[in-house]
C-alpha cells in the first residue's frame, strides 16, 4: 500500500465506498453474477448487452445497461475494482446525484461513439470489434475528468511517481490485460473524459 506524500495523489489507498458506487457494483453483480456462476458455458449473449442490431429494434435501454454486463469472472472482478476506485473518486468529487447523472450520460455517449466506430469498421471490412461491455468505459471517462480537473502535477501509483496526465494512459494500456473487454470502448471513454469540460462543482 502506498503512502500519500505532499503534492502527490495516491491511487492505491483504500477509501470508503460511496453509496452510488456501492449500488453500481451491486447491480453489476446481480446482472452478471447468475449468468457467470450458475449457467454452464457457452453463455448466450445477454439481453442487456450493447448490440447495434438490438438498437435497430429500439431497445435503447442497452445504451446504458451494457455497463452492468460481464462475460467473464475475471472481468467482473476487474470491473468491481474500477468501480470502487474510479467511480468512488468521481462520486466524492461531484456528489452522488451528479455522479448518477454523469454515469448515464457517459454510458450513452460512449455507446453511441463506439457503435459509430463499429459501423465504420464493419463497412470498411477492418475486422470484428470486441463488444463493449462492463463499467470500464465509464470508469475511464470519470478518470479522464478527474485527471483534467486535478491540480496535482504528479501522482503516486503503487510506489511510482509519474505525471498525473500519464496515469489514464498507463491504465488504458493495462486494460488490454482484462479478458473480454473492448479496448476501443475504453479509448472512447477516456477520450470523452479528457474532452469533457465540467465546472468545478466543489
Amino acid at each position: 500500500m502506498a503512502v500519500s506524500e505532499p503534492g502527490y495523489r495516491s491511487w492505491s489507498l483504500w477509501p470508503e465506498v460511496p453509496s452510488a458506487t456501492f449500488f453500481t457494483a451491486l447491480l453489476s453483480l446481480l446482472v452478471s453474477g447468475p449468468r457467470l456462476f450458475l449457467l454452464q458455458p457457452p453463455l448466450a449473449p445477454s439481453g442487456l448487452s450493447l448490440r447495434s442490431e438490438a438498437l435497430r429494434n429500439w431497445q435503447v435501454y442497452r445504451l446504458v445497461t451494457y455497463i452492468f454486463v460481464y462475460e467473464n469472472p475475471v472481468s467482473l472482478l476487474c470491473g468491481a475494482i474500477m468501480i470502487w476506485r474510479f467511480a468512488g473518486n468521481f462520486e466524492r468529487t461531484v456528489g452522488t446525484v451528479r455522479h448518477c447523472f454523469f454515469t448515464v450520460i457517459f454510458a450513452i455517449i460512449c455507446a453511441i461513439i463506439f457503435l459509430s466506430f463499429e459501423a465504420v469498421s464493419s463497412l470498411s471490412k477492418l475486422g470484428e470489434v470486441e463488444d463493449a461491455r462492463g463499467f470500464t468505459p465509464v470508469a475511464f471517462a470519470m478518470l479522464g475528468v478527474n485527471s483534467v480537473r486535478s491540480r496535482m502535477r504528479r501522482a503516486l501509483v503503487f510506489g511510482m511517481v509519474v505525471p498525473s496526465m500519464l496515469v489514464p494512459w498507463l491504465l488504458l494500456c493495462a486494460s488490454w490485460l482484462i479478458p473480454q473487454t473492448s479496448f476501443l470502448s475504453n479509448v472512447c471513454g477516456l477520450g470523452i473524459g479528457l474532452t469533457c469540460i465540467l465546472p468545478r462543482l466543489r
